[in-house]
């Protein structure tokens, strides 16, 4: 019974997150708000909507707004590589995809080394952020969706 216990308490201490890059930048979503990794498909152009939303796609006969996350981080530009892909997340509020340059992969992350991005950072414009993320020598930027957008920023097309 002990055993089962110190199992339970060692699951709870680690997090399954995505991992995947924006240029030379790893970031990461938990793995509870990922729905699915897609290959970039057609995505329509939509007028007068927010810079980083490149537009949306057609997915199984729902539409999903896509957006631009490396626009929405202020990161510098560049072209989505072959390796490319969509993520399509669900928040609270909300579906939709977000392009990344690559996806590394589900991996697990120990709660003990994730440090609190408030106590590093500071401010409110980077409440989006839930933590950095140690995974040996690299460090992940990890992403709380429900986040990205401020109060007056909406998807809704």
């Amino acid at each position: 019974m002990g055993s089962k216990a110190s199992l339970e308490s060692a699951e709870k201490e680690r997090m399954l997150v995505v991992v995947f890059t924006l240029g030379e930048e790893d970031l990461a979503f938990e793995i509870q708000s990922v729905r699915e990794i897609i290959r970039i498909s057609k995505i329509t152009k939509v007028p007068n909507t927010s810079e980083f939303v490149e537009g949306v796609i057609n997915l199984r006969g729902q539409i999903k707004p896509v957006i631009n996350l490396r626009r929405k981080l202020g990161l510098p530009g560049g072209e989505v590589s072959s390796e490319g892909k969509i993520i399509i997340i669900d928040s609270h509020e909300q579906s939709f995809g977000v392009i990344v340059d690559r996806v590394v992969g589900v991996l697990s992350v120990e709660a003990a080394e994730i440090t609190d991005p408030t106590k590093l950072l500071g401010g409110d414009r980077t409440d989006f952020i839930s933590g950095i993320g140690r995974l040996g020598e690299q460090l992940v930027v990890m992403l709380t969706p429900d986040k990205l957008f401020s109060s007056k920023e909406t998807l809704d097309l």
